[in-house]
């Protein structure tokens, strides 16, 4: 397994991912409408998200923590426009992406999502 993963590794060093562009005014409005100040390990974890996409190597990082400590926001954070301009082919509703969904709502994500593999393949 040690192997596998060093040679991953070395694979992925290597490979060009997609570099998102920097932040902006938007975001930064966008980040003004979050209610709570932010601890210091999690702007540490926003800013090394934010500077991994923003870099040209395919991005490996895990953001985990207790419940409640903020890791939505972060994503949410780094993620601000940055894939709905990647991914516009993909028509789905952000609101229908929520913890909750109905069956239905589960059955077009389902259809949403292989479209998307196809247009990406086809890209």
């Amino acid at each position: 397994m040690a192997e596998e993963l060093v040679s991953l590794y070395a694979v992925r060093l290597v490979k060009q991912g997609h570099a998102f562009s920097g932040t902006d005014s938007s975001f930064q409005e966008f980040e003004a409408t979050f209610p709570f100040e932010e601890t210091p390990d999690q702007m540490r974890a926003i800013d090394d998200v934010i500077q991994d996409m923003e870099g040209e190597r395919p991005m490996d990082r895990l953001v985990c923590g207790d419940v409640g400590y903020g890791k939505t926001e972060v994503a949410l954070r780094a993620a601000n426009g940055k894939f709905t301009r990647r991914f516009a082919f993909i028509e789905a509703e952000l609101a229908k992406l929520g913890r909750a969904p109905k069956d239905s709502d589960l059955e077009e994500m389902d259809a949403l999502w292989d479209a998307a593999k196809v247009a990406e393949r086809a890209r």
